[in-house]
């Protein structure tokens, strides 16, 4: 079985996702481990300028038909919200790290108020009913 290796940015740690027999990789595979991530794109060693990989259908097709994925490791790609006018031009870190911020993640939930009572069973059953209203 063939490895992608991705990260979130450039610079972090990469999660090596498992590729498809065909050599592809599921968007679906992608999201469970970047929530909100459209797609993928990598630095190009000779060029050293970035390039976003081939997505159709649901599934990321590898850079080279012949060498696959390789040893690159590709960096995720969220989708840009909407902008207003006046915020075209805000390229600073403080804009930057917002527009971080923002994106999915996942998070724990916190449920307060629960009788000392609760078991996890409980509280779960309580929730799938809560599902189905």
């Amino acid at each position: 079985m063939d490895f992608v290796q991705v990260a979130e940015e450039e610079g972090e740690e990469p999660i090596e996702l498992p590729a498809e027999e065909d050599g592809t990789l599921l968007l679906s595979t992608l999201q469970a481990q970047f929530p909100g991530s459209c797609g993928l794109k990598y630095r190009n060693e000779d060029t050293k300028a970035v390039r976003g990989v081939r997505s159709n259908e649901g599934r990321l097709y590898p850079p080279s038909s012949e060498d696959g994925w390789g040893s690159s490791v590709f960096f995720c790609v969220f989708p840009k919200e909407n902008k207003r006018k006046s915020d075209d031009n805000l390229e600073n870190s403080t804009a930057k790290t917002k527009r971080i911020e923002t994106r999915l993640r996942c998070t724990d939930l916190i449920v307060l108020g629960l009788p000392w009572k609760t078991t996890e069973d409980s509280l779960r059953e309580y929730l799938k009913a809560m599902a189905k209203c």
